[in-house]
C-alpha cells in the first residue's frame, strides 16, 4: 500500500464526490491539482490549498502528475433526454476523459493510476439477476453512455497507467446528491413508491465512495471495473419505507410508472432495476463504513 504524498488531478474538481473526497486527500499530505471551468467559484468552494487549472493544456509535459481521478460528467437528471441533451451527457464524459488521456500521453513520467468514473447505469435494467463485475453491457442508453464513457478510459492502460472503473450506485450525503431532496419530501409526508417500487437501487453512503476512491490510489494491485455501492442493496420502496421510518412519517404515495414514464427514456433513472454488489471491493479487502442503509440514514441526518 503506497500513502507518500502523491500530486493528483482531479476532473469534476466542485462536484459533490469530489467537494468529500479533495480535504481528505489535502488532509493526508497529498497535492490536489482541480480541473474546473468556472475558475472564481472554484477557487471559492476549493480554497487557496488546491491549485486549479482552467485548461489541461495549462499543464506542462515535465510536470509530475502522480494519480489521475476522474469524475467529470454533465448531471443526468437536469434536463430530458432528446438527442441534444444525450449527447451532451455523452460528449462531457467522453471528451473529458479523451482530453485526460491525451494529456497522459504527452506527460514525460505518466501517472501510476486513472480512476476513472462510470456508473452502475453500465448493467442496464436487469430485474431481480444479481450482478457483479462480470456481468455486460446491455442496449439502452445508459449502459451505452457508460460503456463510451470507460471506453474513453481505456487507451490509459495502453500508456502504461494502472485503470480502475468506478461504477458508482446513487451517493447519499447531507449535502448534495438524492437523499436531500428525498429527505425533505419524507419530512414532508410527502416521500412517494415509484411504479412497484420493486426496482432494485444500489446507494453507497458518500463516506464510503470516498473511502473506495482512497483504497483504490493506495493499493496498486487493483485495477479495471469495480461496483461503488453497498454490499446491502435495497428496492427502491424498502429505500423509501427507511427514509419514511428515520424521518418519522407515513409512506402512502405512489406514482404509477405510466407517469414517469411521460419523461421518456430519461424514466430509466427511477424505474430500471440493477441489484448491483461490489464483489471486486469486497474480495480487495475494502470494509464498508455504511454497510447497511439503515445506519448510513442515520449517519447522515444526525449531521
Amino acid at each position: 500500500m503506497n500513502t507518500a504524498s502523491r500530486t493528483i488531478l482531479i476532473t469534476g474538481a466542485t462536484g459533490f464526490i469530489a467537494g468529500a473526497l479533495i480535504p481528505q486527500l489535502l488532509a493526508r499530505g497529498d497535492q490536489v491539482v482541480a480541473l474546473a471551468r468556472n475558475l472564481d467559484k472554484a477557487r471559492k468552494k476549493l480554497g487557496a490549498g488546491v491549485e486549479i487549472v482552467g485548461s489541461l493544456d495549462a499543464i506542462a509535459p515535465d510536470r509530475e502528475i502522480d494519480a489521475v481521478i476522474n469524475l467529470a460528467g454533465e448531471p443526468l437528471a437536469a434536463g430530458p433526454w432528446n438527442a441534444a441533451r444525450k449527447q451532451r451527457l455523452i460528449d462531457s464524459r467522453v471528451q473529458t476523459t479523451a482530453a485526460l488521456i491525451a494529456l497522459m500521453s504527452r506527460l514525460q513520467k505518466k501517472p501510476s493510476v486513472m480512476i476513472s468514473g462510470s456508473a452502475v447505469g453500465y448493467y442496464g435494467d436487469r430485474g431481480d439477476a444479481t450482478l457483479d463485475e462480470h456481468d455486460a453491457a446491455t442496449a439502452e442508453f445508459m449502459s451505452e453512455l457508460c460503456v463510451l464513457w470507460e471506453n474513453a478510459a481505456q487507451p490509459a492502460a495502453d500508456l502504461g497507467v494502472r485503470l480502475c472503473l468506478l461504477r458508482t450506485g446513487l451517493v447519499f450525503g447531507h449535502n448534495g446528491g438524492l437523499l436531500p431532496p428525498l429527505l425533505l419530501t419524507s419530512r414532508f409526508g410527502l416521500g412517494a413508491v415509484l411504479g412497484d417500487g420493486r426496482q432494485w437501487q444500489p446507494w453507497i453512503h458518500l463516506d464510503d465512495e470516498v473511502g473506495v476512491i482512497l483504497h483504490l490510489l493506495d493499493h496498486p494491485t487493483m485495477r479495471g471495473p469495480f461496483n461503488a455501492v453497498a454490499p446491502e442493496p435495497v428496492t427502491q420502496r424498502a429505500l423509501m419505507r427507511a427514509i419514511a421510518a428515520q424521518m418519522h412519517r407515513p409512506l402512502w404515495l405512489r406514482v404509477p410508472a405510466g407517469l414517469l414514464k411521460l419523461a421518456g427514456e430519461m424514466s430509466a433513472l427511477f424505474l430500471i432495476s440493477q441489484r448491483v454488489l461490489p464483489v471486486g471491493l469486497l474480495e480487495a479487502g475494502y470494509t464498508f463504513r455504511h454497510p447497511e442503509l439503515s445506519g448510513a440514514l442515520k449517519a447522515i441526518i444526525a449531521k
